[in-house]
């Protein structure tokens, strides 16, 4: 949020192709600003631009570069959305359970949803007992894996609107991710709602796994193996919100050493 932040900052969110091209662009001609990166995934090049940037967060990597370090990814949501997925219901006896599952898609290297995918995940979720469950693709999602739900018990939605998206993790008594979608399983965890994380093999790249492994491990989600309950979630900031810390710190680090 510029505003935030007195327009001194200019955030660049992912790490694709065009990066060192827009990096080069800014070194050049905003020389006085607060140069941002935040990461999702750190690409094949990242350590020959590093040096472009003040303040590069994201999750934990094979690099060693980054000065902030967050649990999950830095999410699109503003602060109206992050308070309604935040205080949707929390049923501790729900019966049965409103489930949603939440599908990302093909990734940059990996294109793993198959009908084998497709044809495992429905039979575990059928395995799972009496549950309300919600299937609901993305832009991602490819359009034959959605279609291939048309004739289950499930209730599907292949393209959510955004609104639909969020009111769905408002109403959700338990939220399913994909391992492939880092921001989706992020802003899940945000709900303080319990989640499942599907982990099966050859769905997405090692960051995508490293960063969710440490969701697990943290307590803020659990691997999905089948089974369901009503757990109570380890408690998870807001990636962003350690972002506009360690940035306001450095804003204000940046004006002491100007007026001194």
């Amino acid at each position: 949020d510029s505003t935030t932040l007195d327009k001194q900052c200019i955030l660049i969110a992912g790490s694709g192709d065009d990066l060192p091209r827009l990096s080069a662009a800014l070194r050049g001609s905003r020389m006085g600003m607060l140069r941002v990166y935040l990461a999702s995934l750190y690409s094949d090049n990242f350590e020959s631009f590093r040096d472009d940037f003040d303040v590069i967060a994201g999750p934990r990597a094979h690099h060693s570069a980054h000065q902030v370090e967050t649990l999950g990814v830095v999410t699109s949501l503003d602060k109206r959305e992050m308070k309604m997925i935040s205080g949707g219901k929390k049923s501790v006896h729900p019966y049965p359970y409103n489930v949603l599952l939440l599908l990302g898609g093909d990734t940059l290297k990996v294109s793993g949803y198959t009908a084998t995918f497709a044809a495992r995940l429905k039979q575990t979720l059928a395995d799972c007992g009496p549950a309300i469950i919600t299937v609901m693709g993305s832009v991602r999602t490819p359009g034959h894996f959605m279609d291939s739900w048309k004739d289950t018990r499930f209730g599907v939605i292949p393209v959510a609107t955004r609104e639909e998206y969020l009111r769905a993790l408002c109403t959700a008594d338990i939220i399913i991710t994909t391992v492939d979608s880092m921001m989706i399983t992020t802003e899940a965890c945000l709900t303080g709602k319990p989640v499942y994380i599907v982990m099966d093999g050859g769905l997405a790249e090692s960051p995508h796994y490293a960063v969710a492994s440490d969701l697990i491990g943290s307590g803020a989600a659990r691997k999905f193996d089948g089974r369901l309950e009503i757990w109570t979630p380890a408690a998870f900031i807001n990636p962003m919100d350690i972002v506009l810390q360690a940035v306001t710190s450095r804003i204000r680090l940046t004006s002491a050493r100007r007026s001194g």
